[in-house]
């Protein structure tokens, strides 16, 4: 948005001018922010000879409208050195070629910019302050920042050796209000039975929507966060249910022009699940345990568990048998006995009556039942 100007006068009720009062003139200035993005990698020694690559990844994709290059390079003899600026694209800017004397040393706070009144070549070593590149650096407004940027500086003599001590590029983006989002805050987390709930406040006003990753808690190193969710603008709660574990959770805003930095990250521990399986009661039940006496011995108990039992020998063990019958469980060869029928002999557990996971299970297991004990303390005539 350009420059405008706006007057500002005052009426009375009716709507009339009053004559006599003051106009305001106000004028809206264009809303232009820059956006520094800073290389992370300082500082870098530079080859001597040879070719020093200093890249810069940008993940926000604001539209260019004008970009400049600041840099502090510590070099005894700046003649040796030439620089490029080479964007995502492969679009290669000259910044400066062999500039000074053989004298000249370092640039201190430097930037390359088109609208600079003087250019690099004439300009006094340390070159502090704003220069035009011996390159056009317009080549490069309109095309998006995101990507790798690099900055290439050849050193092309021997002996005289030197550091990248800083670098950045300084964009003004073609729509002022085209930039990520700001990012949310106050990031905290709640647990209710199995259920995580997030809250955090939404401090931007441009974003559609929010990331929110989670990761479960390493012992050691770094967690290995991974996507989950992705909400819709405006929203300030999630929830999930994740499993038992001890989790961490972040989150932050985006837009189509890129994305805002994390929250800090949060933990929160969501507590495994204590209830017995059923199976577990059942097989206490049926086995007439001290837990569970009074369902061990009603009928009803004994043509519930006759009915839900999943292994075949405990469904003949536990069905009723008619007088002068004898029911055979076929996994097992064990006889259940009729009213004639003698004593049966003892035989193992059902294999699932053994299973290590469950405690309940386990410790029937341990105590060595006999099949023929546990017939004794259930009735399975009719």
């Amino acid at each position: 948005m350009g420059p405008d100007d706006f007057t500002y006068g005052l009426k009375d009720a009716q709507g009339n001018v009053i004559g006599n009062a003051a106009t305001v003139a106000i004028t809206m200035n264009s809303l232009d922010v820059p956006i520094e993005y800073v290389g992370t990698d300082m500082p870098k020694r530079l080859s001597d000879p040879g070719t020093t690559n200093a890249t810069l990844t940008v993940r926000d994709g604001v539209n260019i409208k004008d970009i400049d290059v600041q840099l502090d390079i510590e070099h005894p003899r700046d003649r040796d050195l030439t620089a490029y600026l080479v964007a995502p694209d492969g679009t290669r800017v000259l910044l400066f070629d062999r500039v000074g004397s053989n004298t000249s040393a370092n640039f201190t706070d430097t930037y390359f910019d088109d609208a600079a009144t003087q250019g690099i070549a004439s300009g006094t070593a340390p070159y502090t302050g704003h220069f035009r590149p011996q390159g056009s650096l317009a080549a490069l407004n309109g095309k998006s920042t995101a990507g790798t940027w690099t900055l290439e500086i050849t050193d092309g003599q021997y002996k005289q050796t030197g550091t990248l001590k800083h670098w950045s590029l300084v964009v003004t983006a073609a729509d002022p209000l085209a930039m990520p989002p700001a990012a949310p805050a106050n990031l905290a987390a709640t647990v209710s039975g199995s259920t995580v709930t997030l809250t955090w406040s939404d401090l931007s006003d441009n974003e559609t929507g929010f990331e929110i990753q989670r990761a479960k808690k390493p012992k050691s190193g770094t967690p290995a966060f991974s996507t989950v969710a992705i909400t819709g603008a405006d929203v300030t709660t999630w929830q999930d249910q994740p499993g038992a574990a001890t989790w961490l959770y972040r989150v932050r805003a985006v837009n189509s022009y890129g994305y805002s930095a994390y929250t800090p990250n949060v933990q929160i521990t969501v507590a495994a699940k204590t209830s017995i399986a059923t199976s577990s009661g059942e097989l206490l039940a049926w086995a007439g345990a001290a837990v569970l006496p009074t369902r061990a011995n009603s009928p009803a108990a004994k043509t519930s568990l006759a009915g839900r039992a999943t292994d075949a020998a405990l469904a003949a063990l536990l069905t009723p048998a008619k007088p002068g019958n004898v029911a055979k469980a076929p996994s097992t060869g064990v006889i259940a006995p009729s009213p004639k029928a003698t004593a049966p002999r003892a035989a193992a557990l059902p294999a699932w009556a053994t299973h290590p996971a469950d405690p309940s299970l386990a410790e029937l297991s341990r105590c060595n039942l006999k099949v023929e004990a546990l017939m004794q303390r259930l009735s399975l005539t009719a």
